[in-house]
């Protein structure tokens, strides 16, 4: 006739559709029935994922020196999905977001798998890179003579190059052995600070 005919929607109690399971994977073939008119299409069925369990104890298990990279062998998540289907993801660098091992103090970083989000704090702290003996002006002493040391420090550098205080060889933390006042001739010092 010659008419436009009125749409009829699939969910309409006149149309039959078939084919389709929720609870199947993969690809489905739809069937879809209507005044005795049959045509198909395809759908695809995949998994949703329902929750991400994240265990990242052992990035902030201690605190990072600076300069340290991410310790991140041992962090995970493990994605579940709808279906029950379990996946065990390492964490990689690629994912932690915030981390910057050459900022001092606290930080906060994020890690985001599968849409999920966890966040955790971590420290990156300085230490002494290297010390600098700066060696006392008086080198010849007399038989019974005690040592002196007050013109002589340790120059600290931190690994930061911030600045760090010098330290002077008569401070409690430092350990000076190697002189006897009572033997004659050449004796080597020996200055130990921390781990230097």
């Amino acid at each position: 006739s010659g008419e436009a005919a009125e749409d009829v929607y699939l969910t309409e109690d006149v149309v039959t559709v078939t084919g389709y399971n929720k609870n199947q994977l993969g690809n489905q073939e739809i069937t879809v029935e209507y005044a005795g008119f049959t045509k198909t299409f395809d759908v695809l069925v995949v998994d949703q994922v329902k929750i991400v369990r994240f265990d990242l104890d052992s990035i902030a298990a201690e605190d990072y020196k600076y300069g340290e990279a991410l310790r991140l062998d041992d962090a995970t998540a493990e994605i579940e999905n709808l279906s029950g289907k379990k996946t065990t993801v390492n964490i990689t660098e690629s994912i932690v977001k915030g981390y910057n091992a050459q900022q001092l103090g606290n930080q906060t970083l994020t890690v985001t798998v599968a849409g999920f989000t966890e966040t955790i704090d971590v420290n990156v702290i300085d230490y002494i890179d290297d010390v600098r003996l700066v060696e006392p002006s008086k080198k010849t002493y007399f038989l019974k003579e005690e040592l002196v040391l007050e013109d002589s420090y340790l120059a600290i550098t931190m690994a930061s190059r911030n600045e760090a205080a010098d330290v002077q060889l008569t401070d409690e933390a430092v350990t000076v052995t190697g002189y006897d006042k009572n033997e004659l001739g050449n004796q080597t010092i020996t200055v130990k600070y921390e781990t230097f």
